[in-house]
C-alpha cells in the first residue's frame, strides 16, 4: 500500500533526548508536533543568554539529565513563572492575593519560551498560552512550519 501517515506527538513526548533519540532518530523523521518553548540543543538558540543560563544550571542542579532531554524544561519555566507571581504578591501571601496574581500575568516571556510566545492570562480565562508553532521533526531538529498559530484566532 506504501501508506505514509502523518504521525503528530504531543510535545510533551517529544523531547530529542528523552523520547525520540531512544525510540530512534531515524524513525521519528517527519513527526509533526507544536512548540512553545525553546529546544536547547537546537543551534539556532546556542548564543541566547537564557539558554546559557539554564544549561549551567542543569549542570550545576541536574547533571544527571541530558542537555537535549527537554522533558525539563517546563519545570524551569514553570518556577520562572511562580518566582514572578510570588515576587508580586509581596508579603501578602494569601490565596486571594495569589490567585489575583497567578490570574493576572500580561505578557510575560519565561526564560525558554519561543520568541513570540509570551504568558497571558485572567480571572476569566485561564489559559496561558495563546499561540504555538508547528514544528516538523527531521531527524535533528523540530523545524518550524509555517507561521506561529494564534489559538485565539481557532474556533472553540
Amino acid at each position: 500500500m506504501d501508506w505514509k501517515p502523518r504521525h503528530v506527538v504531543n510535545s510533551n513526548c517529544s523531547s530529542i533526548g528523552g523520547t525520540l533519540a531512544p525510540a530512534g532518530l531515524d524513525n521519528a523523521k517527519g513527526l509533526i508536533s507544536a512548540w512553545w518553548e525553546i529546544v536547547v540543543t537546537d543551534p539556532k538558540h546556542q548564543d541566547k543568554p537564557r539558554v546559557k543560563a539554564y544549561i549551567e544550571f542543569m549542570k550545576k542542579y541536574m547533571p544527571s539529565v541530558g542537555i537535549d532531554d527537554n522533558t525539563a524544561t517546563p519545570g524551569y519555566n514553570n518556577a520562572y513563572m511562580i518566582e514572578q507571581v510570588l515576587k508580586r504578591c509581596g508579603n501578602d501571601l494569601t490565596r486571594e492575593n495569589l490567585l489575583k496574581h497567578a490570574t493576572s500575568l500580561k505578557d510575560e516571556q519565561p526564560p525558554l519560551f519561543l520568541d513570540g510566545v509570551n504568558v497571558s492570562n485572567s480571572p476569566t480565562d485561564y489559559r496561558a498560552i495563546h499561540n504555538l508553532q508547528i514544528c516538523r521533526f527531521d531527524r535533528a531538529n523540530w523545524i518550524p512550519v509555517g507561521d506561529m498559530v494564534d489559538l485565539d484566532g481557532i474556533a472553540s
